[in-house]
């Protein structure tokens, strides 16, 4: 992938902070599975064991398809690079009144196209939030129960035996307030002799999950349940992932941007306006568990669980380069120098 695509994808901020997040279309997995998107593990466990199936209507993705011509980078009237982000934080999902195109997609692609202008009054009129950590995790497993130890109540204990994908990421961004003040004035503001800093930190995992794991239905005490009919009961879910990693990527972007006694951009030739350290490994093992509980009383779900528990995975074979570009005034290519890393190994978690 060209490094100014990891450039704008870095710089794609949305307007409020996310601690963390999973794609899910049911709405009962995300009520029980804690803050966010996050679903619980027994909730999954439950919904195998129900007479009925729920189809979800990705209605997201239709307002997508609508909005492709947002995301082509040749066209610089119509490229969003921040409805890009939106999209992929909540692809699912249809959003009323999404806002598209505007000052905030032309400050992006202008900056790492180096076309930036030197007023950034220019860019006035959207709000960047100031500090953002964000943390995913994808990690959907498919396979099997083996049922044991079965009660004419429906109670019984096995093992589940299943695999999957296992995609993590997550960012730490900072923006200087006097920026951001900037960028959503309604009236031009003077910046004098300013230094406005960015910061980004990303890194991404994917890898193979292996699974192993515990079940067990227990009879729900007085729910009268000896014809196992009903779903009631108290279900207890564990799983052990095996992580066998293809891809791993950390970015460290740093992007300066200084003005002169006129309050206009200036270029320092001794610093690199936009510089990024690019750490990669295609070669990573390690480990994750998740816990469930649910009770179902009367069509009634409850639950809590904790996904990616203690998870790591230990990356190796390091490459190590630096990506920076001289100018956001005057174009130009993107430089890139390869860096020598002693042997090591990185631990990195969800």
């Amino acid at each position: 992938m060209h490094i100014r695509i990891f450039l704008f994808l870095l710089l794609l901020v949305p307007g409020s902070t996310v601690m963390a997040q999973s794609y899910s279309g049911d709405a009962r997995r995300i009520a029980m599975g804690g803050i966010g998107h996050s679903d619980n593990l027994a909730s999954r466990f439950i919904e195998q064991e129900q007479q009925y199936r729920s189809i979800v209507v990705p209605l997201g993705i239709i307002q997508l398809i609508r909005d492709l011509d947002k995301f082509d980078l040749d066209n610089k009237n119509l490229f969003d690079p921040i409805l890009a982000m939106e999209y992929a934080a909540s692809p699912i999902h249809y959003q009323f009144e999404r806002i598209e195109g505007g000052t905030r997609g032309r400050f992006v692609s202008d900056l790492i196209n180096g076309e930036i202008s030197r007023d950034l009054n220019d860019y006035r009129g959207f709000n960047l939030t100031n500090d953002l950590s964000a943390e995913g995790l994808l990690s959907p497993s498919w396979g099997y129960t083996f049922k044991l130890f079965k009660t004419e109540a429906g109670s019984f204990q096995g093992f589940y035996v299943g695999a999957g994908p296992y995609i993590s990421i997550k960012t730490d961004l900072h923006i200087d307030e006097e920026l951001t003040d900037v960028l959503k004035s309604p009236t031009p503001v003077s910046i004098p002799n300013m230094n406005f800093d960015i910061g980004n930190q990303s890194a991404g995992q994917l890898a193979l999950s292996l699974t192993g794991g515990y079940r067990a239905r227990f009879e729900l005490p007085g729910s009268g349940n000896s014809d196992g009919s009903s779903r009631n009961g108290i279900y207890v879910a564990v799983n052990y992932h095996y992580l066998h990693g293809f891809r791993y990527e950390d970015m460290d972007l740093t992007v300066a941007l200084d003005t002169d006694s006129e309050g206009l951009l200036t270029i320092d030739p001794e610093t690199s306006p936009i510089d990024l350290y690019y750490l990669n490994s295609r070669s990573g093992r390690g480990f994750a568990l998740d816990f469930g509980l649910g009770v179902v009383v009367n069509g009634w779900e409850f639950g809590f669980g904790a996904n990616g528990v203690a998870n790591r995975i230990d990356w190796e074979n390091l490459t190590l380069k630096r990506f920076s570009l001289e100018s956001v005034l005057a174009g130009g290519e993107v430089c890139k120098i390869a860096i020598h890393l002693p042997h090591g190994v990185v631990t990195e978690t969800a």
